[in-house]
């Protein structure tokens, strides 16, 4: 298992974007588990993608060579918030 960070991570965004979105597929709502009728992200850009990674606030995980998890951090005030994304819990993969 590896972990990444930074603004070169702009090269993966496609990959990373496909993760985010796969992650987000399925969400809980008030009948229970549901499928999104569209993605987390529209594009590699979109909810403030393209600043995380200019100010690397991206972290991404790999297992043998595959992208496996995404972590976006911000600070808030004297408040740290972040995501976990991972497509590891639906893919099966063991980190």
């Amino acid at each position: 298992m590896s972990a990444f960070l930074g603004a070169g991570l702009v090269g993966n965004a496609d990959a990373i974007t496909k993760l985010i979105n796969e992650a987000y597929e399925l969400e809980m709502g008030d009948t229970g588990v549901a499928f999104k009728s569209t993605p987390r992200l529209l594009d590699n850009n979109d909810s403030g993608m393209g600043a995380a990674y200019v100010e690397d606030r991206v972290v991404v995980v790999t297992v043998d060579g595959a992208i496996v998890g995404v972590i976006v951090w911000e600070i808030h005030s004297k408040e740290v918030h972040f995501e976990l994304l991972t497509y590891a819990l639906f893919s099966g993969v063991s980190v």
